[in-house]
């Protein structure tokens, strides 16, 4: 019967019967009735099998109950509690992120700064050079790291099936590829002919902090370049993949359009000392991205658009340099 746990007569295995066996009045081909005897290596000596109950890969699992092993592993939706959690986390992980920031600071410290004694005004000294840099870049995997752990550890799903993320074949990689340079190029362009050739550009103020961050140095330009090339796979994730998806389950694609896509360039708008021109442009692309992930619902496709997009910014900001100098920013 379905369920019934029985024992091979020749090999003296363990057999379940599977919940959805169908009988049948054919003859078996095997008479469990009569066990078999045991087999015999060819040198005549009988082979010893362990008990069941020692054997290492037995479950607990009742033979009455087999369906408890399928139900664990089924793979579940987050929601707007899980998208709060992590939300928390993240917030929370900035005190272990900068214990170990300030550790790995006080090494490079000692290395580039051998000069400076520890304690005193030593932290004031590296703070912004180093510190402040090991934060951004260990915090760069927390995120990740969560949402790692909720859809997959959690939730019991397939990390780039729940998120969305997709593989593009070489004919869709090209055409999407140069459909996002087309839309990327535009956007700058039309942005700086806002701020530079219209009446727009006087509410553009002077010290963005960004900007002031860039006059100490090229280092500061590389490191921005840097973490700028890196971040769509990071906020995508975040914005367009896990909070979308969580916030989505709740109350619907369009509410969670509107909350992601706020979040997002409000969260731009500490580095940018909410600039309304850039965060005008931040605007539009945090619209195209949302339009681009509900269309498609390809998280892919979004995190190229954003990638292009920062790349254009790049080498743009890259060839004002170039002309006109660090001071000119």
């Amino acid at each position: 019967m379905q369920g019934d746990m029985l024992t091979c007569p020749s090999c003296r295995n363990k057999i379940l019967v599977p919940s959805d066996a169908i009988q049948t009045d054919q003859e078996a081909n095997i008479d469990f009735a009569k066990p078999y005897p045991r087999p015999h290596t060819p040198g005549g000596y009988e082979i010893s099998f362990p008990p069941a109950s020692s054997r290492r890969y037995e479950t607990s699992l009742s033979p009455e109950r087999p369906e408890q092993l399928q139900k664990s592993k089924e793979p579940t939706e987050w929601g707007l509690a899980s998208v709060i959690k992590f939300t928390l986390a993240n917030i929370l992980s900035i005190i272990p992120v900068f214990i170990l920031a300030t550790l790995i600071s006080l090494v490079v410290a000692k290395v580039f700064y051998p000069d400076i004694p520890v304690g005193g005004k030593w932290y004031d000294r590296i703070k912004d050079d180093v510190v402040l840099h090991a934060i951004g870049f260990i915090y760069f995997f927390v995120p990740i790291l969560l949402i790692y752990y909720s859809v997959v550890k959690r939730h019991k799903n397939n990390f780039f099936t729940a998120l969305h993320i997709d593989k593009l074949y070489r004919e869709e990689l090209t055409r999407w590829l140069k459909t996002c340079l087309i839309i990327s190029i535009g956007l700058t362009i039309f942005s700086e002919f806002i701020a530079h050739l219209t009446p727009l550009g006087k509410f553009i103020p002077d010290d963005i902090p960004l900007y002031e961050s860039f006059k100490k140095g090229y280092f500061e330009v590389v490191w921005f370049s840097f973490f700028v090339l890196i971040a769509p796979i990071n906020e995508e994730l975040v914005f367009r993949g896990y909070v979308y998806q969580g916030i989505k389950n709740k109350f619907g694609a369009i509410t969670s359009a509107i909350i992601v896509s706020i979040v997002f360039v409000l969260l731009h708008g500490s580095q940018l000392a909410f600039n309304p021109i850039l965060l005008f442009f931040i605007a539009i692309a945090a619209v195209l991205l949302i339009i681009v992930r509900i269309r498609t619902e390809s998280l892919t496709k979004c995190i190229l658009l954003h990638l292009v997009f920062n790349t254009v910014s790049v080498i743009y900001l890259w060839i004002w340099i170039g002309l006109f100098g660090l001071e000119s920013l």
